[in-house]
């Protein structure tokens, strides 16, 4: 074993603590939940910790949480942009700080009312403060390390996008292709689906008219489907309604036949890592996407998987081409199960973002993480 280059396989004693907000957030589900049992097998000590961003001084738990974090070796921020004064506290505590971020969490939302009032003083303060406090961030795409390029943190700051869980995907396939065996293919509806939050579900009303019109010409063989915790009121087109869960998230993704990822082109959305397509590529479902943001990317690489679509009739006539002709959904689909499978230094595969994480982890040295480690787009290489 290389000593100097640890992986998922390899020990490698370090005790982490992640700090989150919310154990729920998919950041944290996706970003810091699903690593620990790898992080576990590769002799990582990895403990989660949730903490208010409430107050201007430490409170009780705050103070309990800086206690874990004088005890650990590295210190992971998932997202928050904490206050000066609980930031100092936690700088001050940590030997290593890394900073985790998957938003661009130095803007509101794209729900905020008008294009300008995304930028918020306070955010992008909070933002510089806590890169400069930070020996390594961690970005989940190009866009995000260069907002960090922005603050001086460019030279400290690694990419490596939020993980997929592969081989649960691929036994969820394969649980689905013996179900359609044993139904027979055309037994059932064309699922167009959706797979989302209430926060994120107006981005719908960007394919509403191209999915509609599809769907008005084969009401006999097609259906929509969101799975969400809230859905979207269409009364010209009857929506399956599917509560979203953690424990059924798999499966119901692999029950769809086409995958939705409408989306606005804005600095907010920029910032997004694309997560929702690679769900359905790893599903094994093709995608019609909006190709902005994340998804340029992700069309360029998918080798055909996703289809991009700007205006109602792109999705209208992509939306009819890929329910009518089961033989090019299962094509793409392929294509996309591959594309999440395969290796290389983007590789999105869960086992693939793991090695990058410790190997990172290992590399990061009391002045910051070692420059040579990062590639020109950020993403960690290693000779």
């Amino acid at each position: 074993m290389n000593v100097d280059r640890p992986t998922a396989a390899d020990p490698f004693h370090v005790r982490l603590l992640f700090l989150t907000t919310n154990r729920l957030r998919p950041s944290c589900r996706y970003r810091i939940l699903q690593y620990l049992p790898l992080f576990a097998r590769a002799g990582v000590e990895a403990r989660v910790r949730e903490i208010s961003r409430a107050g201007e001084s430490p409170d009780t738990e705050f103070a309990a949480a800086l206690d874990e974090a004088a005890s650990a070796d590295i210190v992971v921020l998932s997202r928050a942009l904490l206050p000066r004064p609980r930031l100092i506290a936690l700088r001050r505590a940590a030997r290593r700080l890394v900073f985790d971020f998957d938003d661009a969490v130095m803007l509101r939302e794209s729900a905020s009312a008008g294009p300008m009032r995304r930028f918020s003083v306070r955010r992008l303060l909070g933002f510089a403060r806590v890169a400069r406090a930070a020996d390594l961030l961690i970005a989940g795409n190009r866009f995000l390390r260069q907002a960090a390029g922005l603050v001086g943190a460019w030279k400290k700051c690694a990419v490596v996008p939020t993980p997929v869980a592969a081989d649960k995907f691929a036994a969820a396939r394969a649980a689905r292709a013996s179900r359609e065996v044993e139904a027979g293919r055309e037994a059932r509806a064309v699922v167009v689906g959706w797979v989302g939050s209430r926060g994120t579900a107006p981005y719908l009303s960007l394919a509403r008219e191209g999915v509609t019109r599809a769907l008005a010409l084969r009401r006999a063989r097609a259906v929509m489907r969101v799975i969400s915790d809230g859905f979207p009121d269409w009364p010209e087109t009857p929506v399956e309604r599917v509560p979203w869960s953690a424990e059924g998230e798999i499966e119901r993704l692999a029950a769809l036949d086409v995958g939705l990822a409408p989306l606005p082109d804005d600095l907010w959305t920029r910032g997004k890592c694309g997560y929702k397509v690679y769900q359905y590529l790893a599903a094994g479902i093709p995608v019609v996407a909006s190709p902005v943001g994340p998804h340029r990317a992700i069309i360029e690489r998918a080798g055909g998987a996703v289809v991009p679509a700007t205006r109602p009739g792109e999705w209208s006539a992509a939306l009819e081409r890929l329910i009518d002709d089961p033989a090019l959904r299962a094509d793409l689909g392929a294509r996309g199960a591959r594309f999440i499978e395969r290796g290389g230094p983007e590789s999105v595969s869960l086992n693939v973002c793991a090695d990058l994480l410790l190997r990172l982890f290992s590399r990061l040295a009391p002045g910051g993480i070692d420059e040579s480690l990062l590639g020109a787009t950020g993403y960690a290489l290693f000779p």
